[in-house]
Protein backbone atom coordinates (compact mmCIF):
# COMPACT_ATOMS: atom_id res chain seq x y z
CA UNK A 1 0.00 0.00 0.00
CA UNK A 2 2.58 2.72 1.00
CA UNK A 3 4.66 1.87 -2.18
CA UNK A 4 1.99 2.25 -4.33
CA UNK A 5 0.84 5.68 -2.62
CA UNK A 6 4.66 6.95 -2.51
CA UNK A 7 4.85 6.33 -6.37
CA UNK A 8 1.74 8.82 -6.80
CA UNK A 9 3.27 11.18 -4.65
CA UNK A 10 6.26 11.17 -6.47
CA UNK A 11 4.95 11.24 -9.69
CA UNK A 12 2.72 14.37 -8.64
CA UNK A 13 4.41 16.26 -5.81
CA UNK A 14 7.57 15.96 -6.12
CA UNK A 15 9.69 18.51 -8.42
CA UNK A 16 11.35 17.37 -11.61
CA UNK A 17 13.27 19.87 -13.70
CA UNK A 18 12.30 17.48 -16.85
CA UNK A 19 8.10 18.15 -16.64
CA UNK A 20 7.82 21.50 -18.43
CA UNK A 21 9.78 20.01 -21.65
CA UNK A 22 7.61 17.29 -21.10
CA UNK A 23 4.11 19.06 -20.74
CA UNK A 24 5.06 21.01 -23.80
CA UNK A 25 5.60 18.06 -26.21
CA UNK A 26 3.10 15.47 -25.04
CA UNK A 27 -0.52 15.43 -26.15
CA UNK A 28 -3.16 16.65 -23.67
CA UNK A 29 -5.91 14.55 -24.71
CA UNK A 30 -3.44 11.42 -23.52
CA UNK A 31 -2.11 13.14 -20.93
CA UNK A 32 -5.68 13.90 -19.23
CA UNK A 33 -6.84 10.82 -19.48
CA UNK A 34 -3.55 9.05 -18.11
CA UNK A 35 -4.12 11.39 -14.75
CA UNK A 36 -8.23 10.76 -14.69
CA UNK A 37 -6.92 7.29 -14.45
CA UNK A 38 -4.45 7.96 -11.64
CA UNK A 39 -6.78 10.38 -9.75
CA UNK A 40 -9.59 7.46 -9.93
CA UNK A 41 -6.77 4.76 -8.79
CA UNK A 42 -5.76 6.94 -6.03
CA UNK A 43 -9.42 7.51 -4.62
CA UNK A 44 -9.94 3.84 -4.83
CA UNK A 45 -7.10 3.82 -2.40
CA UNK A 46 -7.68 6.14 -0.31
CA UNK A 47 -10.27 3.98 1.02
CA UNK A 48 -8.13 1.47 2.49
CA UNK A 49 -5.46 2.95 3.77
CA UNK A 50 -3.99 4.49 6.83
CA UNK A 51 -4.19 8.26 8.26
CA UNK A 52 -0.75 8.97 6.99
CA UNK A 53 -1.01 7.44 3.85
CA UNK A 54 -4.44 8.93 3.46
CA UNK A 55 -2.54 12.55 3.85
CA UNK A 56 0.38 11.61 1.29
CA UNK A 57 -2.92 10.76 -1.38
CA UNK A 58 -4.52 13.71 -0.71
CA UNK A 59 -2.13 15.94 -1.33
CA UNK A 60 -1.22 13.35 -4.52
CA UNK A 61 -4.88 13.87 -5.51
CA UNK A 62 -4.89 17.28 -5.19
CA UNK A 63 -1.67 17.80 -7.81
CA UNK A 64 -2.92 15.52 -10.08
CA UNK A 65 -6.38 17.20 -10.48
CA UNK A 66 -4.23 20.37 -11.10
CA UNK A 67 -2.29 18.56 -13.51
CA UNK A 68 -5.57 17.84 -15.51
CA UNK A 69 -6.90 21.13 -15.41
CA UNK A 70 -3.84 22.04 -16.82
CA UNK A 71 -4.29 19.65 -19.53
CA UNK A 72 -7.78 20.87 -19.99
CA UNK A 73 -6.73 24.12 -20.48
CA UNK A 74 -5.18 23.42 -23.39
CA UNK A 75 -6.02 24.11 -26.87
CA UNK A 76 -5.33 21.69 -28.45
CA UNK A 77 -7.33 19.46 -25.92
CA UNK A 78 -10.48 17.97 -27.25
CA UNK A 79 -12.75 16.47 -24.36
CA UNK A 80 -14.76 13.97 -27.00
CA UNK A 81 -10.80 12.72 -27.75
CA UNK A 82 -9.70 12.65 -24.28
CA UNK A 83 -12.89 11.03 -23.10
CA UNK A 84 -12.63 8.02 -25.89
CA UNK A 85 -8.97 7.30 -24.78
CA UNK A 86 -10.28 7.66 -21.13
CA UNK A 87 -13.04 5.08 -22.16
CA UNK A 88 -10.75 2.54 -24.24
CA UNK A 89 -8.35 2.77 -21.28
CA UNK A 90 -10.98 1.85 -18.22
CA UNK A 91 -12.47 -1.49 -20.78
CA UNK A 92 -8.72 -2.69 -21.37
CA UNK A 93 -7.87 -2.40 -17.64
CA UNK A 94 -11.42 -4.32 -16.80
Amino acid sequence: MLSSTSYYYNQYCVANKTKPDFFRKSNPNKRWAEITLDIKEMRKLLLDSDFVARATLSQAITAAERKRDWFYRQEDFDLSVASFILRAAESATV
